[in-house]
């Protein structure tokens, strides 16, 4: 049997993406405000709480708070990183505390609607 435990947080923030061009939807060149919703899912080989949702949660804010700044609103600044690119760095950093034998999935949406997802597989 495969056993996962979830964790989800929501984070106020700002991105941009300076290289846009299209026209459509220009305005992502700017610095525009999403809520985050930031959701983990890792795979776990014991069912008493070997990994406690609530400990995940404060990991995953850590790992945000050590990389993105805060503006004077108190959002974090996620700078031209993409979803994508959040769930990537999230990922990354959660191999390295949990250990590559494990799969990682980390999915970034932007309001609850859109977002980019990472995933380590551990037989990979």
């Amino acid at each position: 049997m495969i056993k996962y435990v979830t964790a989800k947080i929501f984070i106020s923030g700002l991105h941009c993406w300076p290289k846009c061009n299209i026209d459509e939807v220009s305005f992502l060149k700017h610095s525009h405000r999403h809520l985050f919703v930031i959701k983990t899912i890792l795979m776990v080989f014991e069912s008493d709480r070997e990994v406690e949702f609530f400990m995940l949660q404060d990991e995953v804010r850590k790992i945000i708070k050590n990389k993105f700044s805060k503006t004077k609103l108190d959002m974090h600044d996620f700078g031209e990183s993409s979803c994508e690119m959040i769930a990537e760095f999230i990922c990354d950093k959660l191999v390295k505390k949990y250990g590559k034998n494990r799969d990682v999935f980390v999915e970034v949406e932007e309001d609850g609607e859109n977002g980019g997802i990472a995933i380590h597989d551990q037989k990979l």
